[in-house]
């Protein structure tokens, strides 16, 4: 089905990265059984590169399983895959800066102790 959504005529002619083929093989096997009519959805995002990572494709199950064969909400099907989102390794710094302040003086009076 990968082939015929991307626009390749035959199987031979298909081929993808390890990470596109590990994203294509768990919506293989883990797509909800109700919400097998999105699946030409689910590889289109992946191969046009909107769902690139398991997290990702986790969020679009778990809204398709709620969904099942109903018509999907774009908008509310784009925020549940984390579609358009990107997080940056400075955003990840500043994320971690932030929560250390507010646990530093916790950490330094009581070290070892503080479990969180």
């Amino acid at each position: 089905e990968a082939s015929s959504v991307s626009g390749v005529s035959s199987a031979e002619e298909f081929s993808c990265d390890k990470k596109v083929g590990q994203l294509l093989y768990t919506v293989a096997s883990k797509l909800p059984p109700n919400a097998l009519v999105h699946r030409p959805l689910v590889i289109s995002g992946i191969m046009k590169g909107d769902l690139v990572t398991k997290l990702q494709l986790d969020g679009c199950f778990s809204y398709l399983k709620t969904v099942g064969a109903e018509p999907i909400d774009p908008d509310a099907y784009k925020t549940s895959c984390g579609i358009g989102i990107v997080v940056t390794d400075a955003d990840i710094d500043a994320a971690f800066e932030t929560l250390l302040e507010s646990y530093g003086e916790k950490l330094t009076s009581e070290r070892y102790r503080c479990v969180g």
